[in-house]
């Protein structure tokens, strides 16, 4: 019956005028009928946020029931014990924590994820030993928008979690634990005992380390809150105690406001051997295809490339 309605209303709407044709005021009409309905459509529907996974049964009870539920506030962290179906059998993904620190002017993640809101040490090293007890599981993924900023809102921090992760993995090396991406700011106090984690036989020797410009006064405009040199000392240290270490990192290429004549992105993965780049196009992409064209004659093909 309703969908007769919405039919019997559109046909009313789009009735010719007597030239044949619809009118202006039809053609309202028609916009304003649209709008109301997009709004009765809308509310036949539920909007879980990426805070509320916890309430996912709820919400889709409630939208069989044509009622609406709005679940985006911030809510305490959802359990890390909820059950779960993991897409990969040999891989368990850990959150440790949601949101960040950060306010980066590309970046939307904050918008959705909020501030930096970090699981309890315990809870976390419970899920990864487990996980290591699973006799299905080989790798244990540490996973957050910012790994390094981990625990700075609990008292605690990223140096200490590892450590006792590491301690609870099975030592014959069936499982082995994963570092995922981390910010320079917050990792540069704690590289000392990164790197010797990364040293562990039982962590792969893998760091993903953004740099996203060369150029200080583009990392300025961009809010990254470090300098070029401030990345360059993390990844000197870490390269230099943490043999074959496998440094990946992210480039933002024709950022607003960077020529190409600034030649921050080419001076930086010059000066470091990244075997993993993902350049991200911010601009246009004629400069984005000069920057990868220059990148593959400095660095050859042992360089991989991802476009975002």
């Amino acid at each position: 019956m309703a969908a007769e309605r919405e039919n019997l209303c559109v046909s009313w709407a789009m009735r010719p005028s007597s030239a044949g044709i619809c009118d202006s005021q039809s053609m309202a009409s028609l916009h304003i009928l649209c709008v109301a309905m997009s709004l009765a459509l809308a509310s036949m529907f539920c909007l879980p946020g990426v805070g509320a996974i916890d309430r996912v049964v709820e919400a889709a009870e409630a939208a069989l029931k044509g009622e609406q539920l709005v679940l985006l506030g911030r809510r305490k962290l959802p359990d890390l014990d909820l059950p779960k179906v993991r897409r990969n059998a040999h891989v368990e993904i850990v959150p440790l924590s949601t949101g960040c620190l950060g306010a980066c002017t590309y970046c939307k993640t904050k918008h959705a994820r909020g501030h930096l809101g970090s699981y309890r040490p315990e809870a976390i090293v419970s899920r990864v030993a487990a996980a290591a007890a699973d006799p299905l599981v080989r790798e244990i993924w540490l996973s957050s928008e910012d790994t390094g900023a981990y625990g700075r809102d609990i008292g605690t921090n990223i140096a200490d979690l590892l450590k006792r992760c590491v301690a609870v993995l099975p030592q014959d090396g069936r499982t082995m634990l994963r570092l995922g991406m981390t910010n320079p700011p917050f990792i540069l106090e704690h590289l000392d005992q990164i790197a010797e984690v990364l040293n562990h036989p039982c962590v792969f020797s893998y760091l993903h380390l953004p740099v996203q410009s060369g150029s200080d006064p583009a990392l300025l405009k961009m809010n990254r809150e470090y300098t070029v040199e401030e990345f360059q000392r993390c990844a000197d240290t870490l390269l230099s105690k943490v043999p074959g270490l496998e440094l990946a990192t992210d480039i933002i290429v024709g950022f607003p406001g960077e020529g190409h004549q600034h030649g921050g992105p080419i001076k930086i993965v010059t000066q470091q051997p990244f075997p993993v780049t993902v350049s991200k196009q911010k601009c246009t992409y004629h400069l984005a295809h000069l920057f990868l064209q220059e990148h593959c004659v400095l660095l050859g093909s042992s360089c991989r490339h991802q476009w975002l």
